[in-house]
């Protein structure tokens, strides 16, 4: 998931970044410009931060979860929203996702596989 930020100069550090899906996320943004988990977000979860040219920034986010309940499958719906330390949003996204259910083999149990974002 991708969330577009504005340039570094036109926040007040830290950004707070938390994504809502079938699980919740959260991390921080530092003064150097460095997205991290906050603690208890687990260690399947991933951010980076690319600037362009013109300042304006983009937070890249992944992250994994794991769900066996073949009759209840996991929520669709992606939010990612950044909050910098001044209480100003500072980038917002929602996206769809789909899933596909895998039946269970000798190696792993039958689970959800995310297969992408629909938008």
């Amino acid at each position: 998931m991708t969330v577009d930020l504005p340039p570094q100069s036109q926040v007040t550090p830290p950004e707070t970044f938390v994504i809502s899906s079938p699980v919740q996320r959260t991390g921080t943004i530092d003064q150097s410009d460095q997205p991290m988990p906050n603690a208890g977000s687990g260690s399947d979860f991933w951010a980076s931060i690319h600037q362009d040219a013109s300042g304006a920034r983009t937070l890249f986010i992944t992250w994994t979860f794991l769900d066996l309940d073949q009759s209840s499958p996991p929520g669709d719906q992606f939010v990612a929203t950044v909050t910098d330390a001044a209480g100003k949003l500072t980038g917002q996204a929602a996206e769809t996702g789909t899933y596909r259910w895998m039946a269970a083999n000798s190696c792993v149990p039958g689970h959800w596989e995310f297969e992408g974002l629909a938008n």
